[in-house]
């Protein structure tokens, strides 16, 4: 795959990957999310937004919204005032059917709140004052047993295992109560198993009004306690990172830095880019790896599996990208990868040819192409005093072995071996040796300014 940088090329991308003032679009504006919801373009995209953004003092969203998955289907539909949710939203599976629906005031949900199984049936009610502060009035386990309903009686269930989908993973709690008359009423208990300790923590209301905690959490010390605390909360995480356009994308990163390449890219549609931390041309490829572990272990993250090992070796060496811990069904899940990577760095440090061979997804190939596209500041390779073009080939294997410590547990590596022709051993083992190009070529002009000028 091809990376030339050209003036075209820019012009084309910045309309591809977020498309502004658009007669099509009715004046719409579309921000694309990753699978963590980070703000991304559209190569690594999970998720698309379609709205209008309003940047004159701060950037935020307005009018009508419109989420959807990659493939088009509807994801959510609501919309925004100067930033801040209002009105009635409502949420779609990837099937197409609602999952949930409701009301927001000023960016806080109010009223009945609706939540429905991945076939559309109806399995529970929040009347809600805030996403903190809510009363059920119906609920249907997982397992389709109705434990209240109509507003009255009493009721216990579990966060994930009887209304999965419902609360964000960390409400674990097990909650046992009773709703009088659309009103909470009486002792409502909090157990949480997660830590092994079975805590439980007691709040008493009366005809819907807190009155007091029960146990140590309320009174502990000099604290007083006027309200509940919130055990459970009914707060979509995902508008964590939207409402705030969120950036933990490889490409824009973190911090001001990462701030202003988004403000650049959605007021400006400026192409971000992100430096390599290259020392010399041999250190080039802690880049790939990263780039590579990165997308790989995008792929193969499964429940249960147990990150333990991730590292950036200098070249050339072998290097270990990934290692899960895991159980003989989870390596037999897990893909068994060997492939080779080619990828050529140009004479200005940046990568304008990849090929790849093997048996690495295409769509996984795709990914990596996109990051390398958006990696410069590379270490140019030197032959007697002039720079050249040159090939780094990176082999990707699978080695299946044990870890020992206190249990011997059955793990899935995935292995990196680079090589720049230097190293023969580490060459040998691919399909085609790679050595740097020595024909001479000009140092390729730049821009004043790097890309973002341009």
């Amino acid at each position: 795959m091809h990376f030339r940088k050209t003036k075209t090329l820019y012009f084309f991308l910045s309309w591809l990957f977020i498309i502004s003032n658009s007669k099509v679009q009715a004046q719409k504006d579309t921000v694309y999310f990753d699978s963590e919801w980070s703000i991304c373009e559209k190569p690594v995209a999970e998720y698309y937004r379609v709205t209008k953004l309003q940047r004159e003092s701060v950037i935020s969203y307005s009018d009508t919204v419109s989420d959807f998955y990659i493939n088009g289907m509807a994801l959510m539909n609501g919309r925004y005032i100067d930033g801040q949710k209002q009105g009635d939203f409502i949420f779609y599976n990837p099937t197409g059917k609602i999952y949930k629906r409701g009301l927001y005031d000023n960016n806080e949900m109010k009223g009945i709140w609706s939540y429905y199984d991945s076939n559309g049936v109806l399995k529970a009610e929040f009347n809600c004052y805030s996403s903190v502060d809510f009363t059920p009035v119906l609920i249907i386990n997982n397992a389709g047993d109705t434990l209240l309903k109509n507003s009255n009686g009493k009721f216990i269930f579990n966060a994930q295992k009887d209304l999965p989908g419902i609360f964000p993973p960390s409400c674990t709690y097990t909650v046992e109560g009773e709703v009088k008359n659309g009103m909470r009423d009486g002792e409502f208990i909090y157990s949480d198993n997660f830590d092994g300790k079975g805590l439980k923590f007691t709040e008493v209301y009366k005809n819907g009004e807190f009155k007091r905690g029960k146990d140590d959490t309320y009174s502990k010390g000099s604290l007083t306690v006027f309200k509940p605390f919130g055990f459970l909360n009914l707060v979509d995480l995902r508008f964590e990172r939207i409402d705030n356009f969120d950036h933990s994308n490889m490409v824009f990163g973190f911090g001001d830095e990462g701030d202003q390449k988004v403000i650049n890219f959605l007021l400006n549609n400026e192409i971000p880019e992100f430096k390599s931390q290259s020392e010399s041309y041999d250190n080039n490829t802690k880049d790939f790896y990263n780039i590579i572990g990165t997308v790989i272990r995008k792929y193969t993250d499964i429940k249960g599996a147990k990150n333990i090992s991730y590292s950036y070796p200098p070249n050339p060496v072998t290097s270990t990208l990934l290692a899960f811990s895991t159980t003989p069904e989870h390596i037999n899940k897990l893909a068994k990868i060997e492939a080779d990577a080619t990828i050529t760095i140009d004479t200005s440090g940046y990568v304008v040819n990849s090929s790849f061979a093997g048996n690495l997804p295409k769509n996984e190939i795709d990914e990596i192409n996109y990051y390398l596209s958006r990696l410069s500041g590379l270490m140019y390779n030197e032959q007697g005093g002039e720079r050249v073009f040159s090939n780094v080939t990176v082999k990707i294997s699978t080695i299946i072995d044990t870890v020992k410590g206190n249990n011997e547990t059955n793990s899935i590596y995935y292995k990196c071996i680079a090589s720049n022709g230097e190293n023969t051993d580490a060459a040998s083992s691919l399909n085609q040796l790679s050595n740097p190009v020595t024909d001479k070529v000009q140092i390729e002009a730049k821009f004043p300014g790097g890309t973002a000028a341009w």
